[in-house]
């Protein structure tokens, strides 16, 4: 997704085909199935806390932006990342979109 395109509505969930279909867009994501709805979680290990805190920052501006945040964790120098969307309950094209955003933030931090 560029800044000119439109970001992806959430209109209804996605059923457990097209899940697996979007999979792979978001490969270095992990369907997690532990809670009532499905979630895509990612845990990135960090140098220090200080970047895991900064990543943190820059997350936040992104879901803004995106008008979508996730849920997220720091502990240390890891923080896991999990999307998914509360209404309707579960996953949406809107939360794989937000984890291809969040790839590319992770990309574009100083290592």
């Amino acid at each position: 997704m560029t800044r000119n395109e439109p970001i992806p509505s959430v209109k209804r969930a996605l059923d457990a085909i097209e899940i697996e279909s979007l999979l792979p867009t978001a490969p270095l994501w992990q369907l997690d199935r532990s809670m009532e709805f499905p979630a895509l979680q990612r845990a990135v290990v960090f140098a220090a806390e200080a970047q895991a805190e900064a990543f943190l920052r820059a997350l936040e501006t992104l879901a803004n932006r995106l008008d979508h945040h996730p849920q997220a964790r720091i502990d240390g120098a890891i923080c896991t990342v999990r999307w998914w969307t509360h209404e309707p309950p579960g996953l949406s094209q809107l939360d794989f979109e937000c984890a291809r955003q969040t790839d590319r933030l992770l990309n574009a931090e100083p290592s």
